[in-house]
């Protein structure tokens, strides 16, 4: 696994941050795990249930994010998960939030679009929440 964070000021007086975010991760067919290395959501989150065979798995994860003070902040997010040529999956996610006025709010959305070869057809999956 390697990532890397990057956080910069976009003013002078700091008001204003900007930050990326960059990750991989690489799982090898023949990795044996003693434990459960990942959350328990992983699967439900990939669709994954059922799936044993094995394979190498690549995770690329990336987001970017905008933020003033406490007051206000964007976010936009996107991971790619791959085993082999069974499966693909990429997921959007993002998020704005206000918090200064008389009415705060928070949006959040997530897109998922996974596709898994099966012995029998090619499945198409798309989840929006």
């Amino acid at each position: 696994m390697a990532g890397m964070v990057y956080q910069t000021k976009l003013d002078s007086s700091g008001t204003w941050k900007l930050q990326s975010f960059a990750n991989f991760e690489h799982v090898k067919a023949e990795f044996q795990a003693l434990n459960p290395f990942r959350n328990a959501e992983f699967a439900r989150d990939w669709n994954l249930a059922g799936v044993q065979q094995r394979a190498d798995e690549n995770i690329i994860t990336g987001s970017l994010s905008l933020q003033h003070k406490s007051d206000f902040s964007i976010l936009y997010g996107i991971k790619q998960f791959n085993r082999s040529s069974l499966y693909s999956g990429l997921r959007h996610q993002g998020s704005i939030e206000w918090t200064k006025s008389f009415f705060p709010f928070r949006e959040i959305f997530l897109f998922s679009n996974l596709k898994i070869k099966c012995p029998f057809r090619n499945l198409l999956f798309s989840d929006r929440i």
